[in-house]
């Protein structure tokens, strides 16, 4: 069906439509289906913080944690501030490989952006700040302002 269905979008120039395109990207991501993802992402000429969304969850979702990590600094060097289910993505995938230098440099970014007053990011970072040993920085982030069960 992938293929009938993109062959028809093709053929009928509806890729301008970003609502479709990112459907389709969505589409790919949650089937699976990376590399077709990745096509479909690398040949949308204006990306948003959706269509960067949808990618890094699509492939933190399918254990591409590494990956993760590059779309994240790629977006960011396109200057798209990242939102805050991307970043809890993104922290999730630090936990995953276990990269202490990530895990701190997104920290710090993270800090320098006045993102903490978010509860799920802010235990996001408590949590990988703790599993990548950096005690101190998890007591420091932890005194944010709002704390749920989680925290």
């Amino acid at each position: 069906m992938g293929l009938i269905s993109e062959n028809f979008i093709d053929g009928n120039d509806f890729r301008v439509n970003v609502i479709l395109s990112t459907a389709i990207l969505e589409m790919y991501v949650k089937c699976g289906a990376v590399d077709e993802a990745w096509g479909e992402f690398d040949r949308m000429d204006r990306k948003d913080i959706v269509i960067w969304s949808t990618m890094v969850a699509g492939y933190a979702q399918n254990g591409s944690s590494i990956e993760v990590l590059e779309f994240f600094e790629c977006m960011r060097s396109d200057q798209i501030k990242p939102n805050d289910v991307m970043l809890v993505s993104v922290l999730s995938a630090c936990a995953q490989v276990g990269s202490v230098e990530s895990g701190n440099q997104i920290g710090s970014y993270i800090e320098s952006q006045d993102l903490l007053s978010n509860v799920y990011v802010a235990s996001a970072l408590v949590s990988i700040y703790s599993r990548l040993g950096n005690i101190s920085k998890a007591r420091e982030v932890f005194r944010m302002p709002a704390k749920d069960i989680v925290s």
